[in-house]
């Protein structure tokens, strides 16, 4: 049976199946009459969307990332086909030789994948805060709440009081007056917090949910090209427990009732929320095609159309769309992204840097 991956949760296909006979046989032991026979299933075909120089490329990009003793850094990258779904590259890192594990594994090859965690494939396992790639959907919301419209300007200064704690822009003079393209461009902090209260936790919740940053990916579709599939999903134990909290969550953990700091740090992809690389992936494609929901897929299907299901229209008026658009293209172009800028290409993307804690450390 396949160890991992695709070959683990789609060995039924591929295996095949041996065939069999049942004969008489004479006193000597001679076959006399063929009673019955089961023919020998040869292993089924998949397909997958994966292309071969992306994934190495992802994977090299990955192995550059090094601690100060040169150790792998945790890290993941998905790239997508924003028509189809189809995952081009899908990497993960610390990860491991699955050739190493079809022999005999050695302790030391085993203790040293488990210390450095690579057994998760953080790309689809992986839950972490999304942090400032979430200002997108604070945006979204606060546009079709109707709280603000893509041309209004909001004050961003060094932070903004709520309650009595100050919450920081990530630059100490702050940024003056900004639009959602130059929130996108500069990643603005308080912006966001303004735009959070606005419209509150659990519109934000409802957004995030409606681009389905809550949902199961990669369920496997039963017939792969063709041939019985029983497994439940494509991948191995993608991640179940997104969390996309509303204003009832921390009640329901016993964490007393939901504030305004809740709120702003959700508003920036902080505190409570957590999704993985391959939601945001998903959540990214989305954005590109105007829509709100990306089926991911590993599979490859020529005759995939360019439609996902349970997609809807984004729901906001083309001004806003494109302020959306503009604005990550402005943060490649003069933004928190301007060292992916290759001469001659033209990209769209959100940065996003959040803060976690780890045995007390920030």
């Amino acid at each position: 049976m396949g160890a991992e991956g695709v070959e683990q949760t789609h060995d039924y296909t591929l295996r095949g199946s041996s065939g069999w006979e049942r004969w008489t046989k004479t006193s000597a032991g001679y076959k006399r009459e063929l009673l019955e026979s089961y023919p020998s299933r040869q292993g089924g075909i998949i397909r997958l969307s994966l292309d071969a120089d992306i994934q190495v490329a992802a994977e090299k990009a990955l192995g550059k990332i090094k601690d100060t003793v040169g150790n792998p850094l945790p890290g993941a990258a998905v790239m997508l086909d924003v028509n189809t779904g189809e995952i081009l590259a899908i990497a993960s890192q610390p990860n491991y030789d699955p050739n190493r594990l079809a022999s005999k594994v050695t302790n030391k090859y085993f203790d040293e994948i488990q210390d450095q965690g690579g057994w998760m494939n953080r790309a689809t396992q992986g839950l972490y805060a999304p942090g400032s790639t979430f200002k997108i959907i604070t945006a979204i919301a606060g546009m079709r709440s109707g709280k603000i419209d893509y041309d209004d300007i909001l004050d961003c200064g060094p932070s903004l009081r709520v309650g009595n704690r100050d919450f920081p822009e990530h630059e100490p003079y702050g940024f003056g007056q900004v639009d959602i393209e130059k929130m996108l461009a500069i990643s603005c902090n308080v912006w966001n917090y303004r735009v959070g209260l606005m419209v509150g936790p659990d519109l934000l919740a409802q957004e995030a949910r409606r681009f389905g940053l809550d949902k199961v990916l990669l369920k496997a579709n039963p017939g792969v090209m063709g041939t019985e599939n029983t497994s439940q999903f494509e991948l191995p134990s993608p991640a179940r427990k997104m969390i996309v909290p509303d204003s009832t969550y921390k009640e329901q953990l016993g964490q007393g009732s939901w504030t305004a700091g809740d709120t702003v740090n959700t508003s920036i992809g902080q505190g409570f929320i957590l999704t993985t690389p391959l939601h945001m992936a998903c959540f990214a494609a989305s954005i590109a095609r105007g829509e709100t929901r990306t089926t991911p897929t590993i599979f490859h299907d020529p005759l995939r159309v360019p439609y996902h299901q349970d997609s809807r229209p984004i729901g906001l008026n083309r001004n806003q769309l494109n302020a959306i658009r503009e604005g990550m293209i402005r943060c490649v172009t003069e933004g928190t992204a301007r060292s992916i800028q290759i001469p001659g290409f033209q990209f769209a993307a959100k940065t996003g840097t959040a803060e976690y804690f780890k045995s007390g450390q920030k």
